[in-house]
């Protein structure tokens, strides 16, 4: 399996995931901002849209293994 950071520090990665985001609940606006993050994802970290996605929901599969192991 291809490393997906390619030579980047990981955490780099997980910095950009975890900026904040600021969203109205409209569909149109939530797919802009995902699509635009793939593009982002794409060029800076060289992800494909797939690796990506999958990168998300892993660690949110860990984050609420995580919760729910200390009992939230």
């Amino acid at each position: 399996m291809k490393n997906p950071f390619r030579g980047r520090k990981p955490h780099s990665l997980i910095k950009f995931l975890s900026k904040p985001k600021i969203l109205k609940n409209t569909h149109v606006q939530i797919r802009t901002r995902l699509f635009s993050d793939l593009k982002i994802a794409e060029k800076r970290f060289h992800l494909t849209a797939f690796e990506y996605l999958k990168f998300i929901s892993d660690i949110k599969q860990q984050t609420k293994f995580i919760l729910s192991f200390l009992g939230f």
